[in-house]
C-alpha cells in the first residue's frame, strides 16, 4: 500500500446504515446549525439522545466554501469537530455541555468517498474540562485521529 492508498488486505468497514437527524442543541430547532443541517449522520453505536461513546458515519451535504467541491481534508476535519457532540458526556436536558476549545487532527492519508466514520469517546475532567478522542476512517480503514480539548458551559435552549 502507498501512503495515499489503503492496504488492499484490510477488511472493509461496514458502511453507513440508518440515518438520524441531529438535534439543534443549544440554539433551538428553528435555527440553522452546521451539525444538523449540513451533515447526514448514520449510526453504528450511540445516538445524539444518549450519553457515551459513539460510532457514526457522517457525510457533509454542503461545501465549506461556496462553489468549491469538498476536499477529503475538509470532510475529515468537519467530522473531527463534531466528535464531542456525537459522544457527549452530558445530555441536552442537563443544560450543561462541553464545547471544543482546541482541535488537533493527525492525518494518515486522504479519505476515499463521501462518508467519513467517527469512533469517538468523550471524558469529563475536573473543573469543567474534558477531552474527546476520535478515530476517523473511511470504508477502507483509518484516515486520521482527532483530539478535542473541551470546556464546560451551561446553555439555554432558544
Amino acid at each position: 500500500a502507498s501512503p495515499t492508498q489503503p492496504d488492499d488486505r484490510a477488511t472493509p468497514l461496514p458502511g453507513p446504515e440508518s440515518e438520524r437527524q441531529a438535534p439543534a442543541w443549544a440554539v433551538g430547532q428553528d435555527h440553522v446549525t452546521f451539525h444538523r443541517d449540513a451533515v447526514h449522520h448514520r449510526w453504528e453505536r450511540g445516538d445524539f439522545n444518549e450519553a457515551g461513546p459513539s460510532t457514526c458515519w457522517q457525510q457533509l451535504t454542503v461545501p465549506v466554501v461556496d462553489g468549491h467541491e469538498l476536499s477529503s481534508h475538509q470532510r475529515i476535519v468537519a467530522v473531527a469537530d463534531i466528535a464531542s457532540g456525537t459522544s457527549a458526556v452530558y445530555m441536552p436536558s442537563s443544560a450543561y455541555g462541553l464545547i471544543n476549545s482546541d482541535l488537533d487532527v493527525a492525518f494518515l492519508r486522504p479519505a476515499i468517498g463521501q462518508w467519513i466514520r467517527s469512533e469517538a469517546t468523550t471524558r469529563a475532567g475536573a473543573n469543567g474540562t474534558g477531552l474527546c478522542l476520535n478515530a476517523i476512517s473511511d470504508q477502507a480503514g483509518p484516515v486520521a485521529f482527532g483530539t478535542q480539548t473541551l470546556l464546560g458551559r451551561p446553555f439555554e435552549f432558544g
